[in-house]
């Protein structure tokens, strides 16, 4: 029974696999080319350190007609006067927004994006993290990816190493990866199954048509993936498309630390369970994922014992480093990041460990928080 258990799991996980891997493949058109008013939208706490950069990367936008604003939440460094700085210099175009209170039960960066959209004035609303890098062109190529029946773009995001980074950073690299391959692919076959806050952009109709953020305020996490559902699910609004071109894509940093790492991830998962309810196939794929990676990690036990064969271990086992090299290969080979393919011998081992922590941890309130 468990054998074929195993067995179920590891053949939809392949079919997943090779279901992804013909939509890397297949990347969305881009074929607007009106230009309408853009609002660019970002949600600042405690960003002192990483903000002007972002700052600059705005203003120097080849497109002709947008706004940024910054939603400070109540940040004790100085973001604010940094924000209302560079606000002094080009007033006419990034305008700071102060979010002093949150009322208890509701989402810090859900209020201040909600606040950040209600003030502002754009059809077309882009939204990135004020931790993150912009090309010049990011609001240009994101906005020809708006035909007229898209109601969502999905944007690529990497996290930025290079020759000082350690080994965690550049596994993290690699690791976000796969999330962001996992978004581009289903996005493209039409069925997203992930999104980035980090870049992410949508019609304001859509968002009005679902309420904004209203109806998920109360989930501390997830503006993003939640927004994404809310979208899908309101399938007259129009469709939802990845963002494939160079100049539309932006980049972050890893995190230094395993804890600032555990709490990032751990917030991430905490949107799991809704998830699962919320989406017959994530959840199926989801489960699949999660018995392969269980294979890889007490197979070798569960064949021991005589629950399954050892040829349904090595099988599985094989199969599953089979479809992620071809994935993950095509993944690196489309976002040039072959550098990155090193790592995943490290990558497959630990992932099953991994995946379990995080799953486990993202559902306790009291293992991580919002920002500090």
């Amino acid at each position: 029974m468990i054998s074929a258990f195993v067995w179920l799991a590891s053949a939809v996980y392949v079919l997943g696999g090779i279901w992804l891997w013909f939509g890397l493949r297949r990347p969305a058109p881009a074929a607007n080319e009106t230009a309408p008013f853009v609002s660019v939208i970002v949600a600042a706490r405690n960003e002192a350190h990483r903000i002007p950069p972002l700052l600059d990367d705005l203003a120097a936008q080849t497109y002709p007609a947008y706004e940024v604003l910054i939603v400070d939440d109540r940040s004790t460094d100085a973001t604010a006067e940094i924000v209302r700085t560079a606000a002094g210099v080009d007033a006419g175009r990034l305008r700071l927004i102060n979010q002093r209170d949150v009322p208890v039960g509701m989402s810090p960066k859900k209020l201040a994006l909600q606040k950040g959209i209600e003030a502002s004035r754009g059809e077309l609303l882009l939204l990135t993290d004020a931790d993150c890098r912009v090309r010049p062109g990011w609001i240009s190529e994101t906005v020809r990816y708006f035909e007229p029946d898209v109601a969502m773009v999905l944007g690529y995001s990497e996290l930025t190493v290079d020759h000082g980074s350690s080994l965690f950073e550049r596994v993290q690299a690699f690791e976000f990866l796969t999330l962001v391959a996992m978004m581009a692919a289903s996005a493209n076959l039409t069925y997203p199954l992930g999104a980035s806050g980090q870049n992410i952009a949508f019609r304001r109709s859509a968002f009005e048509r679902v309420g904004g953020y209203t109806s998920v305020m109360h989930r501390i996490a997830g503006d993003d993936m939640l927004m994404l559902q809310l979208i899908k699910r309101t399938t007259e609004v129009g469709r939802i498309v990845y963002a494939d071109h160079t100049g539309a894509r932006n980049r972050t940093y890893p995190e230094k630390t395993w804890r600032a790492f555990r709490n990032q991830r751990a917030r991430w998962a905490s949107s799991g369970t809704h998830h699962f309810r919320s989406d017959t196939l994530f959840m199926t794929y989801a489960l699949a994922s999660l018995v392969a990676n269980m294979t890889v990690l007490f197979g070798a036990a569960w064949a021991w014992a005589g629950w399954i064969s050892r040829l349904t271990w090595v099988m599985t086992v094989a199969l599953k480093l089979g479809v992620d090299l071809l994935l993950y290969t095509s993944a690196c080979r489309r976002f040039n990041q072959l550098g990155l393919l090193r790592y995943l011998p490290l990558w497959f081992l630990s992932q099953p460990l991994y995946m379990l922590a995080m799953a486990v941890w993202g559902q306790q309130r009291h293992r991580w928080t919002w920002k500090p």
